[in-house]
């Protein structure tokens, strides 16, 4: 009751197929985007759909995390966010908020 629509996305060789869901209730969503740290080590991903914009400022914030020049980087509700090495968390809208 709480998806309204799911369905599997094309396979790449050699990859389980993916599923895309849309849940019938924001709130159901919120729940499970909160507890998805749950999931680690077990196989099942957890993504937000993003913009293409989006995405790429995501790419280039975790590839700066592996770099060591953030802590961390996470997505909510569609909003890039990033943690610095002072421990600031802010929103980030452009990759020059990144790199600058």
């Amino acid at each position: 009751a709480d998806i309204s629509i799911s369905h599997r996305l094309p396979s790449q060789p050699g990859k389980t197929k993916p599923v895309i869901v849309r849940f019938a209730r924001c709130d159901v969503r919120q729940l499970l985007y909160r507890n998805k740290k749950q999931l680690k080590n077990t196989g099942i991903t957890i993504v937000e759909q993003l913009t293409t914009h989006r995405q790429h400022l995501m790419s280039t914030a975790t590839k700066m995390v592996r770099e060591g020049r953030l802590i961390a980087a996470w997505t909510v509700d569609g909003k890039v966010l990033s943690k610095d090495r002072e421990g600031t968390v802010k929103n980030i809208y452009n990759v020059i908020e990144l790199t600058g």
